[in-house]
């Protein structure tokens, strides 16, 4: 089976280095990041670019790296809390696309 490919969500910007440490923690968990969507949290018109690569399937999932474990985003369904992730009220979840 080969690598999923996955849309990188980032809650604020690259600092100190965390984008490429979410890069390699996903690797490890088997996906190749296509794309990088910066700046997502709160910010509906990030959340359509990285739903428009799901659907241009350049992508096959959206995965968050904000918080110690990666977790999926499917098409639709927003973002599921992780094993060690903050309270389900802190999630944000992303508007359906109409």
């Amino acid at each position: 089976m080969g690598r999923r490919k996955a849309v990188l969500l980032i809650g604020g910007a690259d600092l100190e280095g965390a984008t490429a440490r979410c890069i390699r923690h996903c690797e490890e968990q088997g996906y190749e990041v296509t794309s990088i969507v910066y700046e997502c949290k709160n910010n509906s018109d990030k959340w359509r670019d990285a739903y428009a690569a799901l659907a241009s399937g350049e992508a096959d999932e959206l995965v968050h790296c904000g918080w110690p474990d990666v977790h999926v985003a499917a098409a639709g369904q927003g973002v599921r809390r992780p094993p060690n992730g903050p309270p389900e009220s802190a999630v944000r979840r992303p508007q359906r696309l109409r």
